[in-house]
């Protein structure tokens, strides 16, 4: 298959082996995504809609009889197209609108398979659809046993419909490899149209608002596809200092990506964590994610950082989600976020960010500082160090409780912050202390622990570096880099979650099954996050390392997973996409490495 990048003027393509997928998004939480050469290999694939804070499948496909698997597939950044023999269709997903516009170059007939339902709702039985046609719209009423319902409005410049009203099983050849049951499910062939060139899918909780916004997503069709393009691709650009072609072309799709994340939801801005799995604000990806959207949405960027920093709970901590994160607490998440407040207001140059505060937001940053250090220390911290509860750090399902390198970092960050807001000598006097405390329970000379007893070799010290370069010398610092990389690197370009030699380190992926997802796994985020900080470190000594994690990097982003859009992770056996299809802080760190070598230059 033939995969192109189209940006403006500026196109890289690559002839490639293997499946690749495409998912598109609309700034409200919906989600399209399928095999670039057609097909569905996922039931996580379809087309989504986030209604009432619920995400919903709608369209399980769209098929055009008698075509052919695809051979050539485009990223126009706004939307997607696939050749398929002589049929060329083109996949767009309107702003501010729950509807997905699928056009077709010539005459079609066209099928509608539907398979509605929450996102992680597998119930067979007790599907009910109610088909019928007015005023040029074809309905599609959905309801099921639980009680809840959907509206699907159907408008199209095709002959009047058709209704199959066929049952029939999809086997999903990703879900079996992922271990993710069930790898079967029987959809609904609904609607077949004759001589269909445009189709327009619209859902809503009312048939009113489901036919309101087809009919309007139908006719303006194309002064939102205008508007659509201008936004992706006129607001946007690359760095001119990046030569290289496919570094440049995946640092367009990594913004682009991102900026798909980031939604409006309630009223209040924020960065989904990834897609399909993670469509929540989950508070510590967010954070680590806001630092690469100052430059293009400060304006968002801001409000999401203040909407985290008002969630700071009685005890200092966050809770893991933003939008329903229940009693789940994250141990780290505000303490990114003090990270990010730190970066803006130790930047003598604020205008690189667009973000500037107020005094009344200065005060407001002051009073949760001072208010988050009190309760850190109360509820969370023994003998000077902070300490973590069962699965609370962001390797969250190793358990991974106490004192945690990371944390540490995060802790003594906010104790220079609030020296430096406040000038009050006793935050200065807790950044000593536990300074001291840290390199005398964590540091041996040679290896940084990643807890207290605890010396397994995981990239969690890169973390350390990156939040805390205070904590040790230059010189340490890179003797502890090359330790770590001995044991943790992989030929590829990547780092693993655990030393290679460790028992528990597995070298494949294990899918849905949690056994490599931090004990092996290489994560994207991490890499790059690393990357950055060895080449701040010593970039004539670790470019080579930096070079190929970038390497890697970009070939996902550009040729592999879903194509446009940077994984969450890949095995460490050998370059693969594997985990959340878009994931927000691999994206986000992606960019940031890339800034940080071009300020460099």
């Amino acid at each position: 298959m033939k995969i192109i990048h189209s940006f403006g003027n500026f196109k890289i393509e690559k002839e490639i082996e293997g499946g690749t997928s495409f998912l598109l998004t609309n700034r409200l939480g919906d989600f399209l995504s399928w095999q670039t050469a057609g097909g569905v290999a996922s039931r996580y694939q379809g087309w989504y809609a986030a209604i009432d804070e619920e995400l919903f499948k709608i369209i399980e496909d769209l098929e055009i009889d008698g075509a052919p698997a695809a051979e050539e597939f485009i990223n126009n950044f706004w939307s997607v197209q696939r050749k398929r023999g002589e049929a060329k269709e083109n996949f767009f997903l309107p702003a501010k609108s729950h509807s997905l516009v699928w056009e077709i170059n010539r005459k079609s007939r066209v099928n509608l398979v539907f398979d509605a339902k929450k996102i992680y709702e597998n119930n067979e039985y007790g599907r009910n659809y109610e088909i019928f046609s007015e005023k040029g719209v074809v309905f599609v009423k959905y309801r099921d046993d639980s009680g809840y319902e959907l509206w699907i409005a159907v408008k199209t410049d095709g002959g009047s419909p058709v209704f199959p009203n066929q049952w029939f099983p999809r086997f999903y050849v990703l879900d079996q490899k992922r271990d993710s049951w069930p790898f079967e499910r029987y959809v609904f062939r609904a609607l077949t149209f004759e001589g269909a060139q445009t189709v327009v899918v619209s859902a809503g909780k009312s048939k009113k608002e489901a036919a309101e916004e087809a009919n309007f997503v139908f006719r303006k069709r194309e002064s939102l596809k205008k508007r659509a393009r201008k936004e992706a691709v006129e607001k946007a650009a690359a760095p001119e200092k990046i030569q290289d072609a496919e570094i440049k072309m995946a640092y367009l799709c990594a913004r682009n990506s991102l900026d798909g994340l980031l939604v409006c939801r309630g009223g209040n801005w924020g960065v989904l964590a990834g897609l399909p799995w993670f469509f929540r604000f989950w508070s510590r990806d967010e954070a680590i994610s806001l630092k690469s959207l100052w430059r293009r949405r400060p304006k968002e960027a801001k409000a999401a950082l203040f909407r985290l920093l008002d969630s700071i709970g009685p005890d200092g901590r966050m809770p893991v989600w933003q939008d329903g994160g229940g009693e789940r607490e994250s141990a780290d998440a505000a303490g990114w976020v003090f990270q990010r407040i730190g970066e803006l207001l130790r930047n003598s140059e604020a205008v690189f960010s667009g973000i500037s505060f107020n005094r009344k937001e200065l005060k407001e940053i002051r009073e949760k500082i001072v208010f988050a250090v009190g309760a850190l220390l109360e509820n969370h911290t023994s003998e000077n160090f902070d300490i973590a509860g069962h699965n609370e750090t962001w390797m969250d399902t190793l358990g991974r409780p106490g004192a945690r390198i990371e944390i540490q970092a995060l802790r003594l960050n906010l104790y220079k912050l609030a020296f430096e807001i406040t000038g009050e000598n006793r935050y200065r006097e807790l950044e000593e202390e536990l300074r001291r405390r840290v390199r005398e329970n964590f540091w041996n000379g040679e290896i940084l622990a990643d807890g207290l007893e605890d010396w397994t070799a995981r990239p969690n010290i890169f973390l350390a570096a990156y939040i805390y370069p205070e904590l040790l010398s230059r010189e340490e610092w890179i003797y502890c880099f090359d330790n770590a990389l001995s044991k943790l690197w992989l030929e590829w370009g990547g780092l693993a979650t655990i030393e290679k030699e460790n028992p528990s380190f597995n070298w494949r992926h294990s899918g849905e099954n949690s056994r490599s997802y931090h004990n092996g796994d290489s994560w994207f985020w991490i890499n790059h996050l690393a990357a950055s900080v060895l080449y701040g470190f010593d970039a004539g000594k670790f470019s080579d390392f930096a070079g190929r994690i970038l390497e890697a990097g970009t070939h996902d982003i550009l040729w592999s997973g879903a194509v446009g859009h940077h994984s969450e992770i890949s095995s460490a056996e050998n370059l693969s996409s594997e985990g959340c299809w878009a994931q927000a802080w691999s994206a986000a760190l992606y960019l940031e490495v890339l800034d940080k070598i071009l300020e460099k230059e």
